[in-house]
């Protein structure tokens, strides 16, 4: 049995979708510690939220088991409360797991990266953000298969962590009030191109994203 089927196991007492929000209650407040100056408290509630995107979909899968997925219309006759209480993988904590990473994301990059990051590429990023959680809606009101994350928002995901650990770790002042890190133009250099490489990535996922939806509003429907 492999580590994923144990976390499974260990979180039987709760539902994925109940640690997907868990995992954005603990993004808001390792934020707002942040905010306060309270760095070492803020990386502590960030990294468990982190570990929370792991550990909702191995609960998903483990609860799931060898039962066939609910289809869209199935999961529309429950309520918000029964989908939430739902033991296994259910549409709605698809939509709400990306939409956590988001907030993670933006709110982490704001508060920390607000004067060290370029403002241009923190806008560009927020603005792509916007559009790849409102992606998968477009998609469901035109009945198209939107799936799960293709391959550039994965890629793009690894770059977010990373431009945040650098970040958190190259900038906040962790050690007596200082970091040698801040002053060096290395770590500057580093910032700008993985946000770089981050917005390069946010750009080709909302693309690949799109793409489906332009060709079915351009080409399918003017066939019909």
């Amino acid at each position: 049995m492999n580590i994923s089927q144990h976390i499974g196991r260990w979180f039987y007492w709760t539902t994925a979708t109940w640690i997907t929000l868990f995992g954005g209650l603990l993004a808001l407040i390792g934020i707002l510690l942040f905010l306060l100056d309270h760095d070492w408290a803020a990386i502590a509630v960030l990294t468990i939220s982190f570990l929370t995107d792991w550990w909702d979909g191995c609960v998903a899968r483990h609860q799931q088991g060898e039962r066939p997925e609910m289809t869209r219309e199935e999961e529309a006759d429950l309520t918000v409360w029964q989908r939430i209480n739902y033991r296994g993988v259910t549409h709605l904590g698809r939509a709400v797991d990306p939409l956590v990473d988001k907030i993670r994301f933006l709110g982490l990059m704001w508060a920390v990266g607000l004067g060290v990051l370029d403002v241009g590429v923190m806008a560009l990023l927020t603005i792509l953000a916007v559009l790849l959680t409102l992606a998968r809606p477009i998609k469901t009101y035109f009945r198209l298969e939107h799936g799960g994350a293709n391959r550039w928002g994965k890629y793009k995901v690894y770059a977010e962590v990373i431009l945040m650990v650098v970040l958190v770790f190259g900038t906040r002042p962790l050690w007596g009030g200082a970091n040698p890190l801040a002053k060096r133009e290395v770590t500057a250099e580093l910032l700008n191109a993985l946000s770089s490489l981050t917005a390069i990535l946010a750009l080709a996922s909302t693309f690949k994203h799109y793409e489906s939806t332009l060709t079915h509003f351009l080409f399918v429907r003017r066939t019909d």
